[in-house]
């Protein structure tokens, strides 16, 4: 008897086992072992990823904008009166950052900018003269954010900074016509490598109904950097080396990881 007992009760447990649910791992599970699920992660694959900023999280933005070069050029060309560097034009870039804490994220970014012709007329008797400016530049810089509120979702607000060198070609084209000396067209070109920083203000919002590790925003950014006007034309001196700037305004869309 004792034996068909000992048969029954281990036929009762195997079957209680084969009949049991598996457990899977529920948020309400979680809550009922004392741990507590935070809103601002999503799961991608196995990795939880923070609505917000996170120490040891990196970052890969690409810029495309205007850029707005600010003053003149430097080249005297009718008394006192100068002629822009260049006009409104194509600005763009691509950075990666690593974000040593929230706070703080170094890096370095490629950017260049191509300026629209900036131009400038003067007349007379029996003369016309018609000038025209533009540059092309290209950046590599190291660069650097401070993030003044790194947890926020929908609008992180940050500084962003950096400094490097500056490539800038120049391209200087002057069109005349003159009763007494007659009439020319000449272009000058030359290419000057210098220091270049830039200084901004950003905002940037995590698309986080379609994936928290995607962010989308606006940079605005004053830039500088140096251009030797003097290698425009060979041996005519014409200002020397002038300081130039300009505004960028940017879009940027991130990516985190």
């Amino acid at each position: 008897m004792k034996k068909i007992a000992v048969n029954m009760m281990l036929l009762l447990a195997v079957a209680g086992l084969t009949s049991a649910q598996p457990y899977s791992f529920t948020a309400q599970s979680a809550d009922r072992r004392g741990k507590t699920i935070d809103d601002s992660y999503k799961t991608v694959g196995r990795r939880p990823v923070n609505a917000g900023i996170s120490q040891g999280d990196s970052m890969v933005s690409l810029m495309l904008g205007v850029g707005v070069p600010l003053g003149d050029s430097g080249i005297d060309i009718e008394e006192s009166s100068k002629p822009k560097w260049g006009g409104a034009g194509f600005n763009y870039g691509l950075s990666y950052l690593y974000f040593v804490n929230e706070s703080l994220g170094l890096g370095f970014e490629v950017s260049g900018m191509n300026t629209a012709n900036a131009t400038k007329d003067y007349s007379g008797l029996g003369y016309s003269e018609h000038y025209t400016n533009s540059m092309d530049l290209f950046n590599a810089m190291l660069t650097g954010r401070i993030n003044v509120n790194p947890q926020e979702e929908h609008c992180r607000v940050y500084f962003p900074f950096g400094a490097g060198f500056t490539s800038a070609k120049g391209t200087f084209k002057v069109k005349a016509e003159d009763s007494y000396y007659g009439s020319f067209d000449e272009r000058y070109s030359a290419t000057t490598t210098s220091l270049g920083y830039f200084l901004g203000l950003g905002f940037e919002s995590t698309v986080g109904d379609i994936d928290n590790r995607i962010s989308v925003g606006l940079e605005m950014r004053y830039n500088g950097f140096a251009f030797d006007t003097d290698k425009l034309i060979s041996n005519h001196p014409l200002n020397g080396k002038k300081h130039y700037s300009y505004l960028s305004f940017l879009l940027k869309v991130g990516y985190r990881f």
